[in-house]
Order: C-alpha cells, then sequence, then structure tokens
C-alpha cells in the first residue's frame, strides 16, 4: 500500500548503506556490530522493542522516533518509551528513555506525539516548539488516556497532574494517534472489538466522543494502532487533485500469511465521522513482518514495526546478540486512487518528487545490481551478513497467459554445506487493470538448524488476495537486504513486502527467475 522507499538512486542508497556500514545504524557502538544487527533498520541497543510510538520532527529538522521498549529483558513487559533521533531518517542516535514504565498507573504503551505550536494546551507559554504525549497506561483493568508535555524538544516529559485525560472504564481503549485538523485536535483510539473510536478536543486536555467507524469486511483478530492520514490525491477516476484520506488499523491475530498484519481503508473525513469510499479490506504488504505503522505528526512520512506477534519472541537476535526487532525504513507516502476491476477504489504509490535524500558523503557500497532483464537472473556478487544490500532490478515480463509468478531466492554459493535458502515468490495476474495480487503462495525465511516460528509460512489461497496492485507489462523490483531484513518494493511501491530472516551464514548468491503459473 502506498509506499515509496525514500531512497531511490543506486547511487545515492549505495551511499547510505556504506556510510551506515562504517558508522552503525546508531551510536558507534560494539554492541552494533552483531552479524544479524541490520544496519540500515533502526533496532533498540539491546532489550526489546516493538511498535513506534510519537514520531516528530523538530524546528530543528531533527526527526524523533520513540518506540516500545523494555530495556532489561527480551520480551514485552514493563513498557518504557525508548528514544532516539535522527538528521537524515537513516543514521540513529539513540538517546535517554522518554517515559518509564515504572508509574503507579501501570506501562506506558502505545501513542503519539504532536507539536503544540499554538500553545493549546497552555503548557507552553513561552515556546512554539512543545511536544505534548498521548499515549495509554493499563491500570485496575482499564486502559487510561494520559498525556505529558515536554518543554525541552522531546528529551524529558512531565506527566499531567491531573491525568488520566479520559478514562472510559473497563475494557479496551488504546493506541491514541493524535493529529491537527482545521481547529481542533482529533484522536482516533482502537475501543472495545473491531471498533475505532474517534475524539475531539480543543486543548488536549478534554476530549469529546465524536463517532465510531467499525469495518464490514475482513473483521478478525484484536484491532490497534489506528491511523488516520491526509493527502491531497491525484486520481484516473476524476482527473483532478482532491482531498482524501486513509484509515489504517493493524491487527493481530488474523493476518493470511499468519500473525500480524495492517489492512487499510481510503474514504473520506469531515472533521468527526470517517466514512470509507467501499468495504473491501486492502493490506499494506505482502510480507509478514511490517505492522503498527505511523506516521510523524504533520509529515507525510512513517516508520513500521518490522516484525509479526507470531514469533517476536521467539527470533534468534535475543539469545545470540542480546535484542530483538527492529524498524522499516522510513516511507515517503504519495497516494494515487484507480479504479479496481471490480468496481471499487485502491490506492497504490506513485513517486513523489519531494523525498528527502540524505546527504551523505562518499560513493561504493554494495548494490548488488541495476539491471534491466528478461530471462533467469543468477548474481554472484557477495551480500555478507556484515554488511546491508541493496537490489535494484527491472524485469521485463513476457505476459499473455492468466498469471504469472516471480522467484527471489539467496542462497550460499555452491560447494557450502548449508540448508540456509531465502526464498520469496509473488504472484501476479497478468491482464492490465486486474488490480490485486493473485498469491497462492508466499515463502520467505532462512532455515537454521534450529527451526523457529519465523521459518514457517502458511500457505495463502489465491482468494485471499488482498493488495491493490495495477499490472503492467514491465514489472520493477527493488530493494534492501540488511543482514536479517529485507524489503522488496515493486513497480516503485505499489506492492512492499518486508520479510525477516535469520541466516547461519552469509548468503552470497541472487537468483531471480519466473515461472509461468497457467
Amino acid at each position: 500500500m502506498f509506499r515509496s522507499l525514500l531512497l531511490v538512486s543506486a547511487a545515492g542508497l549505495a551511499a547510505v548503506l556504506q556510510s551506515l556500514a562504517q558508522s552503525t545504524t546508531s551510536d558507534n557502538l560494539p554492541f552494533y556490530s552483531g552479524p544479524l544487527r541490520p544496519r540500515v533498520h533502526f533496532s533498540p541497543p539491546k532489550g526489546w522493542m516493538n511498535e513506534p510510538n510519537g514520531l516528530f520532527v523538530d524546528k530543528n529538522g531533527t526527526w524523533h522516533l520513540y518506540y516500545q521498549y523494555n530495556p532489561t529483558r527480551l520480551v514485552a513487559a514493563a513498557q518504557h518509551w525508548g528514544h532516539a533521533t535522527s538528521v537524515d531518517l537513516y543514521h540513529w542516535t539513540n538517546q535517554p528513555i522518554a517515559g518509564s514504565g515504572g508509574s503507579a498507573l501501570g506501562s506506558r504503551f502505545s501513542g503519539s506525539a504532536v507539536i503544540d505550536q499554538n500553545n493549546t494546551s497552555g503548557f507552553f507559554p513561552d515556546t512554539d516548539n512543545g511536544v505534548v504525549a498521548i499515549y495509554t497506561r493499563d491500570c485496575c483493568e482499564q486502559h487510561l488516556r494520559l498525556i505529558a508535555y515536554s518543554g525541552d524538544g522531546g528529551y524529558s516529559f512531565t506527566e499531567y497532574q491531573h491525568n488520566p485525560v479520559l478514562s472510559p472504564g473497563a475494557g479496551q481503549f488504546r493506541d491514541p494517534k493524535v493529529f491537527w485538523h482545521e481547529t481542533r485536535w482529533v484522536m482516533t483510539v482502537a475501543c472495545r472489538v473491531y471498533v475505532i473510536g474517534l475524539y475531539t478536543s480543543p486543548d488536549l486536555k478534554s476530549w469529546t466522543h465524536a463517532s465510531a467507524f467499525t469495518p464490514v469486511d475482513y473483521v478478525i483478530g484484536v484491532y490497534e494502532c489506528p491511523d488516520l492520514i491526509s493527502w491531497t490525491h491525484a486520481s484516473n477516476i476524476t482527473h483532478v487533485g482532491f482531498l482524501g484520506w486513509v484509515l489504517t488499523i493493524s491487527i493481530n491475530p488474523g493476518s493470511p500469511l499468519g500473525g500480524s498484519i495492517t489492512q487499510y481503508f481510503p474514504g473520506e473525513f469531515n472533521g468527526t465521522h470517517f466514512t470509507p469510499y467501499d468495504s473491501a479490506a486492502r493490506l499494506t504488504n505482502f510480507g509478514k513482518d511490517d505492522y503498527a505503522g505511523q506516521y510523524f505528526f504533520a509529515e507525510p512520512y512513517s516508520i513500521g514495526w518490522a516484525s509479526n506477534w507470531q514469533y517476536t519472541a521467539q527470533v534468534p537476535t535475543g539469545p545470540e546478540e542480546g535484542w530483538r526487532s527492529a524498524m522499516t525504513l522510513p516511507d515517503c507516502e504519495w497516494t494515487r486512487l484507480t479504479a479496481a476491476a471490480n468496481g471499487g477504489i485502491d490506492c497504490t504509490v506513485t513517486p513523489n518528487a519531494d523525498c528527502r535524500q540524505p546527504d551523505c558523503a562518499g560513493s561504493g557500497g554494495s548494490a548488488l545490481g541495476s539491471r534491466y532483464f528478461s530471462g533467469p537472473l543468477h548474481l554472484d556478487q557477495p551480500t555478507h551478513r556484515s554488511f546491508p544490500s541493496q537490489l535494484h532490478l527491472w524485469r521485463l515480463l513476457r505476459l499473455g497467459r492468466d498469471q504469472c509468478e516471480q522467484h527471489l531466492r539467496l542462497l550460499p554459493r555452491p560447494g557450502r554445506r548449508s540448508r540456509s535458502d531465502l526464498h520469496s515468490q509473488h504472484a501476479y495476474p497478468s491482464s492490465p487493470g486486474a488490480g490485486a495480487i493473485l498469491r497462492r503462495r508466499i515463502h520467505f525465511h532462512a532455515l537454521r538448524r534450529k527451526p523457529c516460528a519465523a521459518c514457517r509460512v502458511e500457505p495463502v489461497p489465491r482468494s485471499k488476495g488482498l493488495l491493490a496492485f495495477n499490472t503492467t507489462q514491465a514489472k520493477r523490483f527493488s530493494g534492501v537486504i540488511d543482514r536479517s531484513l529485507i524489503e522488496l518494493y515493486i513497480d516503485n511501491g505499489a506492492v512492499v513486502g518486508t520479510m525477516s530472516f535469520y541466516p547461519e551464514e552469509p548468503l552470497d548468491k541472487l537468483e531471480v527467475s519466473p515461472d509461468i503459473l497457467y
């Protein structure tokens, strides 16, 4: 769903990868040197991390990432808000913990952060860069809505003395995401079973229930981490730009591939009510490892959690290297609404010319390839576990049958005694405008001598093709292979796959080949 990698040039990304391989993803510390530790994707210095929380960029251009964090264990418990900053969304510096889980009101669970530029809260009489965090604490079998404010740009917070600002009673009421709309604040929150609540506030302290949204298709699992985002769309339906909205909802469990996933709904928002264009369910990713993505406050950029609740507490980075989970690459979002073959409306991505590119000196890096090809492709240039690698390929398909399937494999070079094998398959219809991925199966894993749940992927019936994808005869594949994570982008982000893998040795041979199914 509408994801575009911020770095689209092969030379630019290679320079970033080379720089990151030398300086590490965060501070230049020895514990960032493990063979499974990503270099491009942010990961915590130690302990457990799950979904991103408050995201914003301050007036000095520094990007702030908060995240669910347990610094003392390798599982989710006693949740804190970890904190990291970046000047380019790729090189991150770890900061002191911004919010602890030791309050009498329970752990500090997911939420969001905003810049209260007009001091609507009254917390910031002398600054226009005050930060307010809105988050969940669990206490006495309730999910309470609390706020905390920061006068130093988000590095330390003071909890509001009259917390909680919203106490709905017993039951689920979690993951508030707040944004400014016209003359007031709006909050989306996961409440009750299969319900997303919308609330409004003039000051971030007093909240009024405005409406509730309940999807009617693909109702499964537990709803978490909603986000409501606006863009000015280009459209092949109206042929003019217009304001549109997209509501994302994370689900756990319930993914067609197993575990957690995120779905989205394009529609309209009038300030109190969200109305989807249709009831169809659409998924944001064809991989297993992209969950609970959140947009930066007032910016068209997002970051998600590159893992899956189905197996995240079992992945080998914990016992082997003392950390668990990473974030996805930052994305630059820009949607196009297109008429689907079934008469509905799909969201796809068009490259945004305003996407930022980090200013990184140097050249080289570890680019696997950048080329056009029409037959099977074999690349023996090593990727190694020690460095990230960039994949930039264009696949020219010979269409004419009902369905094609693309295979991508990473494996050791011949002669090595290993069972490691990374295998991705994605299928799509060959008829133009068919509008959906028809996934018969998707596999992406590396076998280990002690298999973990991350190595298992359930077969997906073709009827479960929920990813919007308008087909053309030329397919462009790009991606980043980063030690234990790979992100694939098809047609500049029209379809995206984020997948984790845990090889026992370098996978330094790449094979890309087509397979006509029918």
